[in-house]
């Protein structure tokens, strides 16, 4: 079994798509999850 929870980094709702990419981009960011 695979453990997913440790490697999420941030949750953030749909309208945060973009400070998502963000930090992504910045490289603050490893695993993101949105909230659809």
């Amino acid at each position: 079994k695979i453990q997913i929870d440790p490697m999420i980094t941030h949750t953030m709702p749909l309208e945060d798509i973009n400070k998502g990419f963000e930090l992504m981009h910045s490289g603050k960011s490893v695993r993101g999850v949105v909230v659809y």
